[in-house]
């Protein structure tokens, strides 16, 4: 399986992640990343990531490739892309599908890191592997 996933930032520097809706499968009621989802057989990762924003948060940008990772759920391994917006964003601007998501949050790298440490359940597991490519790149990140 191949899964594109954004997330996005702001002008004050900050990311934008995702409470999944309470009923939504896998990992509800969890931090993910903003936008996420798979891509289909003749969709490339990033025409799979500006599809799912539109359907996500309505929302169409220009994005940047930050990472490509790996993850095993059930015995199955999945490839994922994850991307950022080129432009910075503000919340405002995204409105989310309350069938996917509850709500949308700012928060800062070391914000985010402090969450993990402090309550590693709250979040999807796929969203840890994410954030922690984003923490070791967040120095390229920043400057983007």
């Amino acid at each position: 399986m191949r899964v594109s996933l954004i997330i996005p930032k702001t002008k004050n520097n900050k990311l934008i992640i995702a409470k999944r809706t309470k009923d939504k499968h896998p990992f509800p009621n969890t931090w993910v990343c903003a936008v996420g989802g798979k891509a289909n057989d003749k969709e490339t990762f990033e025409e799979c990531a500006k599809r799912e924003m539109k359907e996500e948060v309505n929302f169409n940008a220009d994005l940047i490739e930050i990472s490509t990772f790996k993850h095993i759920i059930n015995n199955l391994e999945w490839s994922y892309k994850l991307f950022t917006t080129k432009i910075p964003l503000e919340i405002s601007q995204l409105m989310p599908d309350p069938v996917e998501i509850q709500y949308l949050q700012e928060f800062s790298i070391k914000e985010i890191d402090s969450m993990i440490k402090q309550n590693p359940s709250q979040f999807a597991p796929t969203f840890i592997v994410a954030f922690n490519t984003i923490k070791e790149s967040s120095e390229s990140l920043a400057s983007q």
